[in-house]
């Protein structure tokens, strides 16, 4: 997966892209409160578990992690 920040009028937040194509892409975290606003440093945690993403001008910091408990390097796994 590779991981983005995407700041504009009407999607913004973070995103994923998977290999299968430019087209798939997965919200990771996305809010209308939060439109019109720039997505700023993204980074991971050193053990990849943890993501962290800002808000530029509400000055709102996120962590997020994965229901499964696995890293942001490990696969998804698809529900039904």
């Amino acid at each position: 997966m590779l991981y983005f920040c995407e700041g504009s009028q009407k999607i913004c937040g973070i995103h994923a892209r998977d290999k299968l194509g430019i087209d798939r892409y997965f919200p990771i975290l996305e809010g209308e409160q939060y439109s019109g606003q720039e997505t700023t440093s993204l980074a991971f945690s050193p053990d990849n578990k943890r993501l962290y993403v800002c808000f530029q001008d509400s000055g709102v910091m996120f962590e997020i992690t994965r229901k499964d408990g696995f890293s942001f390097l490990a696969d998804y796994v698809r529900t039904r």
